[in-house]
């Protein structure tokens, strides 16, 4: 009896034993695989750090510049000091402000098949704007007040800046034109100084000669006048475009073929540099009433 008490006590004591061997593996088995991981771990981020070292971090640094803030300056009005009139000023005084339609139509063959037009930017340019006035019109003439009449010559174009894609998708192209466009219109005008004449043949003095019988051929005396004229110029006020595209493809040869229909509205501003009087009158006038 005692000694399988005793055999019993020794089997309960080996196992208590062995569950305590077991649990310490497994404890350093934890400890040694915690440590294993936090090493690797270590070594991974060394490892990211030196590759970012060597290739270059990834991350997108924004460059600070070097910026001021400015106070703000000062100013106080300054009034010029001007003679007082009556004096005689030479400046450009305004003879007609007219508003201009020009109808164009023009065909553009685009370079490459056009799938569709995404945008036309558009600039006009003048190249050409000439006052040329009429002749005065004869008393008998019915329209006696085409006096003030002039032909204003008007010539530019207007450049087309036009965005397209050839497919569904893919890249947008650009291709630039240069409508030009041209024509002229009568504008009456009120304040066009008189244009003065020269003379291109003068005139001529004959002298005697000596022998009072005759004209002296080794003298010879004219005069010639040539006057100056202020020439009427014009200045662009504003303008607006107004246009119908439409695209027209021939699938067979793959080309493309733009049509516009356009209707340029111009302002333009006729002005010739004239001499004038400035009166102090008026300015005093003007005074006494307030």
């Amino acid at each position: 009896m005692r000694a399988v008490v005793a055999s019993q006590s020794d089997g309960i004591q080996n196992k208590s034993e062995d569950e305590k061997m077991s649990k310490k593996y497994y404890d350093d088995y934890d400890s040694y695989d915690h440590n294993k991981k936090e090493s690797k771990k270590n070594d991974c981020d060394k490892n990211k750090c030196d590759d970012h070292k060597k290739h270059g971090s990834k991350e997108i640094q924004c460059e600070f510049v070097k910026a001021e803030t400015l106070s703000e300056c000062r100013n106080y009005p300054v009034y010029p000091h001007a003679e007082h009139g009556p004096f005689i000023a030479k400046l450009p005084v305004v003879l007609a402000e007219v508003f201009i339609q020009i109808p164009v139509e023009a065909k553009v063959p685009m370079p490459k098949f056009v799938y569709e037009i995404k945008r036309i930017k558009k600039n006009i340019h003048i190249t050409q704007c000439e006052v040329v006035p009429l002749p005065p019109m004869k008393k008998h003439d019915q329209c006696h007040h085409e006096e003030k009449m002039v032909k204003l010559f008007l010539e530019g174009y207007v450049e087309k800046n036009i965005e397209y894609v050839e497919d569904c998708s893919g890249p947008v192209y650009h291709h630039t034109v240069k409508v030009p466009f041209r024509c002229f219109t009568e504008v009456e005008v009120d304040e066009l100084q008189p244009f003065k004449k020269s003379f291109k043949s003068g005139f001529e003095y004959k002298f005697i000669a000596k022998n009072n019988l005759e004209g002296d051929k080794k003298k010879h005396f004219q005069t010639s006048s040539e006057f100056f004229n202020e020439k009427p110029f014009c200045e662009i006020v504003d303008a607006d475009i107004s246009e119908f595209d439409f695209l027209e493809n021939d699938y067979c040869s793959h080309e493309s073929m733009l049509t516009e229909k356009m209707a340029i509205h111009l302002t333009v501003k006729l002005l010739q540099v004239q001499q004038r009087w400035i009166n102090k009158h008026r300015h005093h006038h003007d005074h006494k009433d307030e």
